[in-house]
């Protein structure tokens, strides 16, 4: 069975002894685990100083002995890298949690579902290409797109509609191209 996200709780004063002490060990056994695999690559004894460097970090913040401006400069030593990723402003824990809680669902009902469901809300939230249309373009556009819904030609619609008409202008090709390019995007094709 797969494991599931847990809920998010405030650490309690008898569970961060219980954390440090594991962080605590994690530390040593990282230190043997270097000690016994001889003298490491520069890569991987930076590596190595980064984890243990985390790990007596988070124990000390267990411990209370690392609060405020220290925890700051602690994470602030962190390459950009190997930081988590920070919550959006308009985002709580709690609801982080929750989203988590349901990609991991879709992602345990169908393998790679979590990656469309992002990609879908990627093009869906995602800024219109291009230069955004001339508020008077725009308009012609939804106008001419109320007028095909009631099965009128695109010759019909550009005579009827043309801003141009009534100066000595007759609507031809070029008008009904540029209105259906207008009413392109309110248009089922």
């Amino acid at each position: 069975m797969a494991k599931r996200l847990q809920r998010p709780v405030a650490i309690q004063a008898n569970s961060s002894s219980g954390c440090a002490d594991y962080l605590a060990k994690a530390v040593s056994v990282l230190n043997e685990g270097l000690r016994k695999t001889g003298k490491p690559s520069r890569k991987m004894a930076g590596h190595g100083d980064l984890v243990r460097s985390l790990l007596l970090t988070m124990e000390g913040l267990y411990r209370g002995r690392i609060a405020g401006e220290d925890l700051r400069q602690a994470l602030a030593s962190i390459p950009k890298r190997f930081r988590p990723a920070s919550l959006p402003d308009v985002l709580s824990p709690e609801e982080a949690w929750k989203l988590g809680v349901f990609f991991e669902g879709i992602e345990r009902r169908r393998k790679g579902a979590a990656r469309e469901v992002l990609s879908y809300l990627g093009s869906r939230f995602s800024a219109p290409r291009g230069a955004p249309p001339l508020p008077e373009i725009y308009a012609l556009g939804q106008r001419a797109a109320g007028l095909m819904e009631k099965d009128s030609s695109w010759a019909e619609i550009s005579r009827r509609i043309c801003p141009d008409r009534g100066t000595g202008h007759t609507c031809g090709k070029a008008c009904q191209d540029r209105i259906r390019s207008a009413a392109k995007s309110f248009v089922a094709n």
